[in-house]
């Protein structure tokens, strides 16, 4: 068998293997390369990220409610009775003490707020 024959004439190919490409153009049995490919906007990321807004959003709703409802019983508590002098002034001198920056929107800030509400509605005397 000469050279030519081998490759399969003077064109380069043979005759079986034109009959083993498939309509993509290539050998059959060999996979095409991976293409990687960008996410198309919009696409199953996007969607994950607005769950997560939304969540957030639902979070920080839900606790604005729940240290809002906790300031408002202290305030209600004040003003339907005059609290003792001890109580008054443990709560003053809570009140006083917490240092926030809410300007930074911080964590640790709705951390001390949520638990300077606590502590106020627990000196709140039983009813």
């Amino acid at each position: 068998m000469t050279k030519k024959q081998r490759v399969g004439g003077a064109r380069g190919g043979s005759a079986s293997r034109t009959a083993q490409r498939g309509a993509a153009g290539r050998l059959a049995g060999r996979r095409a390369p991976t293409v990687r490919r960008r996410p198309a906007p919009g696409g199953p990321l996007a969607a994950g990220v607005l769950d997560l807004k939304r969540a957030l959003d639902q979070a920080t709703a839900r606790f604005a409610a729940r240290v809002t409802g906790q300031l408002g019983e202290v305030l209600h508590a004040l003003e339907a009775e005059a609290p003792s002098r001890r109580t008054a002034s443990a709560m003053a001198t809570l009140i006083r003490g917490v240092k926030l920056k809410p300007d930074k929107g911080r964590l640790k800030d709705l951390a001390r707020l949520h638990d300077l509400a606590e502590e106020l509605v627990g000196l709140l005397p039983d009813r």
